[in-house]
């Protein structure tokens, strides 16, 4: 039987935060399980793990005890607002054991934003990328051509564990269209489950689909309105929303999303068709 292998358009899509609600893995069995995943065909699914910058020692540490002859495993770190330069210090003396692929930096809605940008721009000119989260009041023509200008990538919330964390398909609609007309790549977080729009059984909250949100994001890149774009995020028809994701253009735009389960999202796309079922045994 053929080794199952992952398709282009879904290579490191699935960024590994597990140790991040609401799974909240042991950083112990976090490490563990990627480096578990490593020699298996899912692994060119996965991209880097999330963590917070403050836990890159420990994570050293434990890869050092683990498996001490393994290479340098791929993170990319949540930072701070101002824990740059520190951050880079960290990342200088774990770089044996950890490679730090980007810094995901948070922000608020009072920040200085040009000048947060700007400091950012240096640091993508130095090296790891940066992703500014910035949240829906923060975002628009002006912000994301500064985020343009300077090649900062752009993180957003889709979900989290209350209701008020989950965009309405009508304002996701818009920050996407924002983010492809101003050519800046996005990564989301947070909330995406299934590649449809479901509601959750547990708590009864509506949540994105990560495969709309690629063909909401092919949509937009071909110059669709916002009405349309919004009803593609709304849809839970995969025959509707598949085609339009097939040519996988859509990652030059939308490059990941954080999630704390590898499992959940490659099984919903095994229901739909999208990948081997065989990866399912290596999640």
């Amino acid at each position: 039987m053929p080794t199952p292998a992952v398709p282009d358009t879904y290579r490191a899509f699935f960024d590994d935060a597990a140790t991040f609600p609401p799974g909240r893995a042991p950083l112990e069995d976090a490490v563990r399980a990627y480096l578990a995943r490593r020699p298996t065909p899912l692994a060119a699914a996965v991209g880097p793990m999330v963590l917070p910058v403050a836990d890159l020692p420990a994570t050293a540490e434990l890869l050092a005890r683990i498996d001490p002859g393994a290479a340098p495993v791929p993170v990319s770190a949540v930072v701070p607002l101002g824990g740059l330069t520190d951050a880079h210090r960290v990342a200088t003396e774990v770089a044996s054991r950890i490679t730090v692929t980007g810094w995901e930096v948070k922000t608020a809605s009072d920040d200085d934003l040009p000048a947060l940008v700007e400091r950012a721009g240096h640091v993508v000119a130095e090296g790891p990328a940066v992703w500014l989260e910035l949240v829906a009041d923060q975002i628009d023509e002006t912000s994301l051509a500064m985020l343009g200008k300077r090649g900062v990538g752009l993180k957003f919330r889709t979900g989290g564990l209350t209701a008020d964390l989950f965009p309405s398909a009508h304002t996701l609609a818009e920050v996407i269209q924002g983010a492809v007309r101003a050519g800046v790549r996005f990564k989301l977080t947070a909330g995406l489950h299934e590649a449809l729009r479901f509601t959750s059984t547990v708590t009864g909250l509506d949540h994105h689909g990560f495969l709309n949100i690629a063909a909401a994001t092919a949509a937009a890149r071909a110059g669709a309105d916002t009405a349309v774009v919004a009803a593609l995020l709304g849809s839970t028809d995969g025959g509707q929303l598949t085609p339009l994701t097939e040519d996988g253009a859509w990652r030059r735009s939308f490059t990941s999303f954080g999630t704390c389960s590898i499992g959940e999202p490659v099984e919903s796309l095994q229901r739909l068709g999208l990948l081997d079922p065989e990866l399912l045994s290596e999640a």
